[in-house]
């Protein structure tokens, strides 16, 4: 039970790590906080698609002010957002305690009006990615395309030349002084200070935020999304709820018993709001034989299987190497707890199912042996092949 506690907490975690409050609204890495009026909170790293999210916010909602307190990311992303700052003549402002560096500066300097109280920094451009797998210098033609985009994009924006100097000379990081964040600030920051206070405020607690999840993610057991998975699979199988073997894959079956527990516990069962803290707390909690045992329909040996018949594709690995996927078009039954599939690059196949209320699930799959496409024979048992099945 420790065990599963422990995993139960690093679900959580994930589960609740995007989560914001009532007052808040997401677009992509942007925050929209509707205590603090025509704002938007830029705190998370520069990512795909996040000038789509701007431009979805800025159409939603009436925005004068982009707060930045981000550490960069996607350069060329960072490019389109700073143009949209710029053609729309929003105000940036880096907040005290936030720091604005690498591409997120490319946003400061689009800004109509500019305030840095807090930290702002500049570096070589790395690639798009904003890794440094390609540092410029290390690919030449990378290096021209990207210094050239950047370049254009701050004289539109009038930067002083100083910048260009301070973000060449070197890969390292390299913060502004006093002095020069007066020459980059413009000559009027319309943003009183009330506000500005509150923005403070508010940034300083996300910030803190951060940091407590940066600290509690150090300390999570390194678990795989599919070793999660599996650790819940196990705990639904201790309290009776069948969720066929801890493969670490959510399908139906798992699907199935983890509704089955919810409805018997008193819980949603939507696909949106099946998986939640009380779902994960109930669930380490419950006794054995929690869930009531299912019926399962009696067959009669001549019976065929309809629930069975359609297409099903079956995937089989043999040692190392993996097969492609093969259609079933004829699987079913007409003895208790089995059906076939006649030949066709497969032989012998035996597929064991059972139901569970009205659903049918496949428990296993045998077979003799399996031809590919390229004409290779694999035979299950010298081979060592297992088969995963799926509708």
């Amino acid at each position: 039970m420790f065990h599963f506690m422990r995993i139960l907490f690093l679900v959580l975690s994930l589960l609740l790590a995007n989560q914001i409050s009532a007052a808040e609204k997401k677009y992509g890495s942007f925050i929209l906080n509707t205590d603090i009026p025509d704002t938007l909170f830029f705190i998370d790293d520069i990512e795909r698609n996040d000038s789509f999210e701007l431009r979805k916010a800025l159409r939603n909602h009436s925005i004068k002010n982009i707060v930045l307190a981000s550490r960069g990311g996607n350069v060329f992303e960072g490019l389109q957002m700073a143009g949209i700052i710029f053609d729309k003549k929003l105000r940036t402002y880096v907040p005290r305690g936030g720091k604005c560096a690498s591409a997120c500066a490319f946003l400061f300097f689009a800004g109509n009006e500019r305030l840095v109280d807090g930290a702002l920094g500049v570096h070589q451009a790395y690639s798009s990615d904003g890794t440094k797998k390609q540092a410029v210098g290390q690919t030449q033609y990378a290096t021209q395309f990207t210094v050239s985009e950047i370049i254009g994009f701050l004289n539109e924006f009038g930067t002083p030349a100083f910048v260009y100097e301070r973000m060449f000379q070197d890969i390292d990081m390299y913060f502004f002084d006093p002095v020069e964040l007066l020459k980059l600030n413009s000559a009027s920051f319309e943003l009183d200070n009330g506000q500005k206070l509150e923005i403070t405020k508010y940034i300083t607690k996300k910030l803190d935020e951060l940091k407590e999840k940066k600290k509690e993610e150090e300390k999570k057991p390194k678990l795989t999304a599919k070793e999660v998975v599996a650790l819940i699979q196990k705990r639904l199988q201790e309290i009776g709820c069948n969720p066929g073997p801890a493969d670490g894959v959510w399908g139906r079956r798992t699907q199935a018993a983890a509704v089955l527990f919810a409805q018997t516990a008193k819980l949603p069962t939507s696909k949106d709001d099946l998986i939640s803290e009380e779902f994960l707390k109930k669930l380490d909690a419950a006794p054995v034989n929690f869930c009531p045992k299912q019926k399962i329909k009696k067959i009669a040996k001549s019976e065929t299987i309809y629930y069975l018949a359609g297409s099903w594709k079956l995937e089989t690995t043999c040692g190392t190497k993996k097969t492609k996927y093969f259609d079933l078009s004829y699987l079913r039954s007409s003895k208790v707890n089995s059906a076939y599939y006649p030949s066709g690059g497969i032989n012998n196949v035996t597929v064991t199912h059972s139901y569970y209320g009205d659903e049918v699930f496949i428990d296993r799959v045998r077979f003799s042996r399996i031809k590919t496409a390229s004409g290779k024979v694999y035979r299950a048992k010298q081979d060592r092949c297992y088969t995963q099945i799926s509708q």
